[in-house]
């Protein structure tokens, strides 16, 4: 089943002028060559009939029940012959643009949340479900909120962590110098360390580069995101940059959760200012 909106199905509706049954200017049978050559599917295959046998239904069956790859790999060729058809009228380009987009984020694929999911539950936290949650929905309805959402995320699950290990020094940090201290509060260079000289560079690389990323979703927040003053002038967001944002969230998190996991807190120090006291100010 692909992702596709309402509203971007109401759009792709319009550019395919399929209030009528039809689908642009395709008879059944340039239809489904189209689909066969173009893309090799059998859009005549019995279950893209479950609404009816007009283009129009075949179509809406088609994307319903295909993932989004697929489906977007099909809006994308059929958006580019409405845009190339010289025997039809242009289609608007604000219409147009909102379908590309669509099909963008369609064929960039899902945000790979799943397992972001199973590995919140080491936190046992239902606001953090709740961000993720929100960021994607938001990715396929609001990409600025979904970019948003991404850099809260890593925010408060690096917070989350630093705090459960007894760690109180990042209640004012921004999102770099955090992303950094909750990587090293986890020891995550030593404990990654392959044991040879070589293995070792490269670890600490890729981890130089793990915050390099959160970095860039910072940047995108101020300037596209959600809860923050854009620049002027940034324009419509591309919903692959929601995509990018919350990946990229998706892939720290998973990290620093997966090291909080593998070393215990211990009781001892949980607590350094007593079982029942107040966390200091």
């Amino acid at each position: 089943m692909s992702s596709l909106t309402p509203i971007e199905q109401r759009d792709f509706e319009r550019l395919f002028g399929m209030a009528s049954g039809y689908v642009l200017d395709f008879s059944d049978q340039s239809f489904s060559e189209f689909f066969r050559v173009t893309l090799g599917l059998n859009i005549d295959d019995d279950k893209y009939w479950v609404y009816g046998a007009s283009k129009a239904k075949r179509l809406r069956a088609f994307w319903k029940i295909e993932p989004d790859g697929v489906v977007g790999r099909a809006l994308g060729a059929l958006a580019h012959y409405a845009e190339t058809d010289d025997q039809q009228p242009a289609p608007e380009p604000a219409l147009l643009a909102r379908c590309r987009s669509a099909t963008s984020r369609l064929l960039a694929g899902s945000t790979g949340l799943a397992p972001l999911k199973e590995a919140i539950q080491v936190l046992d936290s239902a606001y953090l479900e709740k961000q993720i949650s929100r960021m994607e929905d938001a990715v396929r309805e609001d990409p600025a909120l979904a970019i948003g959402t991404a850099k809260e995320l890593i925010e408060s699950i690096s917070k989350t962590i630093l705090k459960e290990r007894g760690n109180r020094q990042s209640t004012k940090l921004e999102l770099l110098p955090l992303a950094k201290l909750v990587l090293e509060e986890l020891e995550a260079a030593k404990r990654l360390d392959p044991g040879s000289a070589k293995g070792s560079e490269k670890v600490r690389r890729t981890l130089a580069n793990l915050v390099s990323m959160v970095q860039g979703v910072a940047e995108l927040r101020n300037h596209y995101g959600a809860g923050h003053g854009t620049e002027g002038g940034t324009g419509e967001v591309d919903p692959v940059l929601a995509v990018l944002a919350a990946g990229a969230a998706a892939t720290f998190c998973r990290v620093v959760l997966s090291l909080h996991k593998a070393r215990p807190v211990d009781a001892s120090w949980f607590r350094p200012w007593g079982v029942g006291q107040s966390d200091p100010a």
